[in-house]
């Protein structure tokens, strides 16, 4: 009863993507994840220093840390490997082999922001000198209590004994402190040493008696920035940087936004619809393409996102790059870190700072 609840909790909380800018009424509007997620490709650092696809990168390593721009994609693809597994392990849904080509669909996903961790930590535990994977773990059941998932006491430390347990850790660099990063990351440490050997469980099929080698999977994402020194993570981890979307990829993004936005507008999927939308999406490729510095910020998730955002809502891209700037200026100043359930509210003097006191603190910094 308790997987239940918590992976119906999981699906529910990861499965929509709010956009800023549009609304359905009185409401924003917000669209499926899992019909507008373009797979990330990766360049991986150190090793053979290649390309990966996020399956590829899964394949080769067990423990791996994602690094990226800021807007690059990183959390949002946790929230699609959180679904992803979820789906597999609740409805029995071939998702994990068919969008990732691997064979672990019972393993249970843990998606956890680093920086909750960071402020329970200097909340709870001042004395780094009694650290350890139980402290992890005691607090993954309170922050699903909080949310109201009462879970027992063993539920994620029986995952993990079992080899059976998807760690999504997100956001290193948004840990307040230097210090505190790399406080986060012993404890991470910890957890591996603790639960990162491979188990061999024997199985019984029509085939007879075999062995299987199940093994927990941690995944950890950051900003380069963020990702230095002694804040980095050992135990054997990977380490991958999301590279910008190419063209075709591009492409993609804009024609299945393009049809979930207009889908979920209009509450059906008609082939007129779906025609007429696709329509949009190509007027807006050939806007992106036939503006080379349009082009250079569309190779990024979040600006591509603001540019389809701003050609929905004024059927066009402004003629002037710089109204699309001050567009995406507004997003990122005013609704970005909200989104992200980062703290908003700013004061100076005792005043509270709007988008646009911010921006003009910045104005100096950027001239």
């Amino acid at each position: 009863e308790a997987l239940q609840k918590y992976l119906d909790h999981l699906i529910t909380a990861h499965q929509r993507l709010r956009l800023q800018g549009i609304r359905a009424g009185s409401q924003p509007l917000s669209i499926d994840l899992e019909k507008v997620y373009v797979s990330l490709t990766t360049i991986e650092k150190g090793g053979q220093g290649g390309l990966l696809t996020i399956p590829d990168a899964l394949k080769r390593y067990k423990r791996i840390v994602i690094i990226g721009d800021p807007g690059s994609g990183k959390t949002t693809l946790l929230a699609y490997l959180a679904l992803t597994y979820a789906r597999a392990l609740r409805d029995g849904a071939d998702t994990v082999q068919t969008r990732l080509q691997l064979n672990e669909t019972q393993h249970l996903p843990i998606l956890l922001p680093l920086r909750d961790l960071g402020r329970h930590l200097l909340a709870a535990h001042k004395d780094s000198s009694k650290d350890g994977a139980a402290i992890l773990l005691n607090y993954l059941r309170e922050y699903y209590q909080a949310q109201t998932i009462h879970l027992p006491e063993d539920f994620f430390s029986d995952a993990l004994e079992q080899r059976r347990a998807l760690l999504l850790l997100d956001g290193m660099d948004e840990v307040a402190e230097k210090s505190l990063r790399q406080r986060v990351a012993r404890l991470i440490e910890n957890l591996v040493q603790r639960y990162g050997k491979e188990k061999i469980e024997k199985i019984e099929d029509i085939n007879g008696e075999r062995q299987i080698s199940l093994q927990n999977r941690f995944i950890v994402t950051s900003r380069e920035v963020g990702y230095e020194g002694a804040e980095r993570i050992g135990e054997n981890f990977g380490l991958a940087k999301v590279r910008d979307f190419n063209r075709a990829e591009v492409r993609a993004f804009v024609r299945d936004w393009t049809r979930a936005v207009e889908t979920t507008l209009a509450g059906n999927e008609s082939p007129e619809l779906l025609h007429l939308a696709d329509e949009q999406a190509s007027k807006l490729v050939t806007a992106i393409e036939g503006n080379p510095r349009v082009s250079e910020l569309a190779v990024n998730p979040l600006l591509l996102t603001v540019i389809a955002l701003v050609h929905r809502y004024r059927a066009s891209l402004p003629d002037r790059r710089s109204e699309l700037y001050e567009e995406a200026i507004e997003v990122l100043l005013g609704h970005w870190d909200e989104a992200k359930g980062l703290e908003t509210e700013v004061t100076l003097g005792g005043r509270a700072l709007d988008s646009g006191d911010r921006r003009t603190l910045l104005e100096p910094v950027a001239f």
